[in-house]
């Protein structure tokens, strides 16, 4: 979605604005973030890092609709999965002072844990190679309203008897481990990560205007809202009342972050001195010697053909962005509190004004990601249903208003732009997503979605099955889960099965024998008995795999 775009002298009294002499690019910059220039919009605040220094820092579009206030670098922002970084830095800290070691099983911890057959480590909650299952998709699943407590939370982790996957074993991003890192600091420090955190890192950093946020009726001074998307087209307040920290949760500003950057080249936390920041940076690895590109709560990759470190954040209207090219001693950080922006890659638009000229050679990425135009046809080409025949993960690519859309099920769909050669790349999500069909050119056989962070998947075309009613019949009743303490009603209604949610009932559409998929994606296995009766199914549901249902 655009935004509206108020060219009026109004804009220039009330947005905040930042201007450091000899920043020729500042204009350049604000045509990138144009779309949020508005007086009668949310938007986002950003800042350029460079030698140490922020040579550009401006706010577009408005932290408070109803009260006019506009964003500027000093306005707070929820950083969503950003703050990840932060709170692995908190236990690579913690592990410095030898309070605890990242190789200690969990159990130390939290002795209530099941026992999964080999250790999971705080090393594994670090790297998302645990196999816990993410507390957030749990807790959805469950029907639960967003209101409950750190306690319910944790309860609900603690209740899960299966993993994802063997410890170690696989990459998957999952939330309850950070929650956990978050207990695993209050454990061992006796603070809540909210004080350890100011008191060890925010205060030595001068962080003034940083914090975990874990009481939601706490008083933020020069707080943004939160927005999404409205039915009539305009803005709705988008916040969160879960006091959960860890996996996110931390408020800060663009000025703030500065301060934070600037610790990853002259580190002045804990014995000081570069080792910590080695460890922050050094990529996971799995049992198999498999390196991965996710750190301590930070990605290494590469864009244009430099180093770049950086994560994202997403959650309820708030978008963040943290991105570092350390070999150019460059950083760009935005922060938006409206869902649709997308931080990362407005951040790496800013980049290339600077990498542009100071990178040798030509910029291949930049090359790759300029949108083209493509025909209708071309796009209707690609349209259809891709299954990954492991998960079964279900993704529908449609055209809408001359546009391709990558569906997941439900209103959740993404605009694709084109790059050419049947190669996409996701328009509002807050990393680099690019989605291939294969082969170009031709009728595709399947879908290449590549991820940062994330192995790519390959979801092929498929032929969807077609049960009659009488056999609709065999799936209708009562499935219990007591890891969630949860039960599922299926019934019939008309001619498909439907499975009665408090938002309202999801249908359950055929994929394969004894296989569905809901309007929101997530995919029922069912099981039969030696009698061929239908006795349970397994969910997939993203970050949750084989959540069993038994029939009552």
């Amino acid at each position: 979605m655009k935004l509206n775009r108020i060219l009026v002298v109004a804009i220039s009294l009330c947005l905040q604005t930042s201007v450091f002499a000899g920043t020729p690019e500042r204009a350049e910059i604000d045509e990138i973030f144009a779309d949020y220039d508005s007086t009668r919009s949310p938007g986002c605040s950003m800042a350029v890092y460079r030698d140490g220094q922020t040579t550009y820092a401006r706010g577009y579009g408005m932290a408070n609709l109803e009260y006019g206030i506009a964003n500027g670098p000093n306005t707070v922002f929820r950083i969503g999965s950003t703050s990840k970084q932060f709170t692995a830095m908190a236990i690579a800290l913690l592990a410095e002072q030898g309070k605890l070691s990242l190789d200690d099983d969990i159990h130390k911890f939290f002795p209530g844990m099941p026992d999964y057959g080999e250790p999971v480590t705080v090393r594994h909650l670090i790297h998302h190679t645990s196999g816990l299952r993410d507390y957030l998709e749990l807790a959805w699943l469950a029907d639960w309203r967003e209101d409950y407590s750190v306690d319910e939370a944790l309860q609900l982790i603690t209740r899960q008897r299966e993993l994802n996957f063997p410890p170690g074993t696989d990459h998957l991003y999952s939330n309850a481990g950070y929650f956990l890192l978050s207990q695993i600091v209050q454990n061992v420090t006796n603070q809540t990560l909210h004080e350890w955190a100011d008191e060890n890192m925010f205060q030595p950093l001068g962080m003034s205007n940083t914090h975990f946020h874990d009481d939601h009726t706490h008083i933020v001074k020069n707080r943004a809202d939160g927005y999404g998307p409205s039915d009539d087209g305009g803005f709705q307040i988008s916040m969160t009342t879960l006091d959960m920290v860890g996996d996110g949760g931390v408020y800060t500003t663009v000025e703030d972050l500065l301060k934070w950057d600037r610790n990853f080249y002259d580190n002045r936390l804990g014995k000081g001195g570069p080792k910590l920041i080695e460890l922050v940076q050094t990529p996971g690895r799995l049992k198999n010697g498999d390196s991965l590109d996710y750190a301590f709560g930070l990605y290494i990759g590469e864009y244009a053909g430099t180093r770049e470190i950086s994560h994202g954040g997403a959650f309820v209207g708030f978008r963040a962005g943290l991105n570092r090219y350390p070999d150019h001693h460059l950083s760009i950080a935005v922060l938006c509190n409206y869902a649709y922006a997308s931080p990362t890659r407005l951040a790496q638009r800013v980049a290339n004004l600077y990498l542009d000229s100071t990178a040798e050679g030509e910029d291949p990425l930049q090359r790759r990601s300029e949108i083209v135009a493509v025909s209708v046809e071309e796009l209707k080409r690609v349209t259809g249903e891709y299954l990954d025949p492991d998960s079964f993960m279900l993704r529908s690519i449609v055209v809408s208003d001359d546009s391709l859309f990558y569906d997941r099920g439900g209103e959740n769909r993404t605009k694709l732009d084109p790059l050419g050669n049947d190669h996409y790349v996701m328009a509002d999500v807050p990393m680099l997503v690019s989605v291939r069909f294969e082969p170009s050119g031709e009728t595709p056989q399947a879908m290449i979605v590549e991820q940062q962070g994330e192995k790519p998947l390959r979801l092929e075309t498929f032929e969807r099955a077609a049960p009659g009613g009488e056999e609709l019949l065999a799936y209708v009743g009562s499935y219990y889960s007591d890891e969630l303490d949860y039960v599922q009603i299926l019934r019939i209604d008309g001619d498909v099965i439907v499975a009665d949610r408090r938002a309202g009932e999801e249908s359950l559409q055929p994929l394969q024998r004894d296989t569905f998929i809901t309007d929101d994606g997530v995919v029922l296995m069912f099981e039969r008995n030696a009698m061929e009766e239908v006795i349970a199914y397994r969910l997939q549901a993203g970050r949750v795999r084989n959540l069993k249902f038994v029939r009552q």
